[in-house]
């Protein structure tokens, strides 16, 4: 049986990881090897110079592959930035059976139709995420196929991002000699890596937080509820360390490692910190408290600025599996105390869970919960052909065709249901002579139905 191989890259303010894992069953993945660059190009997580970026991107990928034995084309890669936004959308399709029962066709149109949404000049739909489904507006279902109704309808949280922060993105990738297979949030990949379906169903809140960015994502009833991206990140506690102590950056990084506290409660001994010094300036020393004070007032600044958000989304009352912190700037000590201290809520660090087998330990820390959730496609899980359909006819077709092309896969399908293809052919068979192109269709049926029937909420 042939293995199937996945590659990430998650592009950090500071750094740029690769790894590479074989997927197993039941959603699991065996690391085979992985790869660290030093990042350069980029400003909070957006790239602004794709030929550094593109020199980090080949040095972690040649690591990781060196390391892997597996030579590497396609990679799953991380989408960043404060200009990400989210929003949520209901919308609905009639069902097209003759039998009135969905099918997977009226599960494809619903997306189809979302995509063709109103957006922002310059704005690009990243995900779209079915909430929950409505048949005939009664709620309460997960997979509608098979439902009878004549109705279909979903809520959705969609993600949408500039599309200059795609095409950077792409372009850096492409420069360094490989190739996009899919463009993931990198705030929902990291909720993944470290939730397990009870903390997603019960209502939780994960917070990376990375030198750039902090990035959020909010899981309730087993759905995306909130995604986004706030900036700064724990980097600009580094800058304020070094503006105030007057220290080069590689020494304030140093100390808020070594000897930061987010939160006074969390000293335990006033100890004095060296501080080295600089030109003509000696070496001299300051207490730990002192240093901590530096590092509270941006931290609670941050966190606070995370919690006015999640308040006004009215979903901090759901979050009751509590709160998760992860990324690199999650070792900060104290920074589950001042988290706690601020929502309210309890929090600790989350860890990559135990369905990432790997034999090198220091990959299943915090700082690498992004790169590993890469590995994890978004892909509907119910529209289960649309991936393949978009692999096999990526170099045939652009724009939406990929999404309305028929699957190269072979399908049994029962006699009633080439009864009811058959019969839904008949019907249809007028209007694709008027109309044969599918995206044309599509959107004609926008332009009349969709926004009286879309509401956002």
């Amino acid at each position: 049986m042939k293995r199937e191989i996945v590659t990430s890259l998650d592009i950090g303010t500071t750094k740029v990881v690769c790894v590479i894992a074989e997927k197993l069953p039941e959603n699991k993945f065996n690391i085979l090897g992985y790869g660290v660059a030093a990042a350069d190009g980029l400003n909070r997580g957006v790239v602004v110079n794709t030929g550094r970026v593109a020199d980090a991107i080949k040095q972690a990928v040649s690591a990781a592959s060196k390391i892997a034995g597996v030579e590497v084309e396609h990679l799953n890669v991380g989408v960043s930035g404060d200009q990400v936004t989210s929003m949520r959308l209901r919308a609905y399709v009639t069902v097209s059976s003759p039998l009135r029962e969905v099918t997977q066709s009226d599960l494809e149109r619903l997306k189809a139709d979302v995509k063709m949404m109103p957006k922002p000049a310059e704005k690009e739909i990243l995900h779209i995420i079915h909430e929950e489904f409505f048949v005939d507006r009664q709620a309460g279902y997960r997979n509608p196929i098979g439902i009878t109704g004549s109705r279909l309808e979903a809520s959705n949280h969609i993600v949408v991002v500039p599309q200059q922060t795609l095409q950077n993105l792409r372009a850096a990738v492409e420069r360094a000699g490989y190739k996009v297979k899919e463009f993931i949030l990198a705030s929902i990949a990291s909720a993944n890596a470290v939730l397990n379906d009870r903390e997603k169903d019960l209502g939780v809140l994960v917070m990376d937080i990375g030198a750039g960015t902090i990035e959020t994502t909010i899981y309730h009833d087993n759905n995306v509820k909130y995604s986004r991206v706030f900036v700064p990140g724990s980097e600009q506690v580094t800058n304020d360390i070094r503006e105030t102590l007057g220290v080069i950056n590689i020494e304030a990084e140093r100390l808020k490692k070594d000897s930061g506290y987010a939160i006074s409660s969390a000293v335990l001994i006033d100890e004095e910190v060296l501080i080295k010094g600089v030109g003509a300036r000696r070496d001299t020393t300051i207490p730990i408290t002192l240093l901590c004070q530096i590092i509270h007032y941006r931290m609670k600044e941050l966190i606070e600025y995370v919690e006015s958000d999640v308040k006004q989304s009215h979903l901090k009352t759901k979050l009751l599996a509590g709160i998760f912190i992860t990324g690199g700037g999650s070792w900060l000590r104290g920074c589950e105390d001042l988290v706690k201290s601020i929502f309210g809520i309890e929090c600790r660090m989350a860890l990559p869970s135990d369905k990432y087998k790997s034999e090198f330990i220091e990959i299943l820390k915090p700082e690498f919960a992004t790169a590993l959730g890469l590995l994890e496609s978004l892909g509907d899980p119910i529209i289960k052909e649309e991936k393949e359909e978009k692999e096999s006819e990526k170099e045939e077709k652009s724009g939406f065709m990929s999404i309305f092309g028929k699957s190269k896969k072979e399908k049994k399908v029962t006699e009633k249901e080439k009864e009811m293809k058959n019969s839904a052919s008949k019907e249809a068979g007028s209007e694709e002579k008027a109309s044969p192109n599918p995206i044309k269709r599509a959107y004609n049926t926008v332009k009349d139905t969709f926004l009286r029937n879309v509401k956002e909420f």
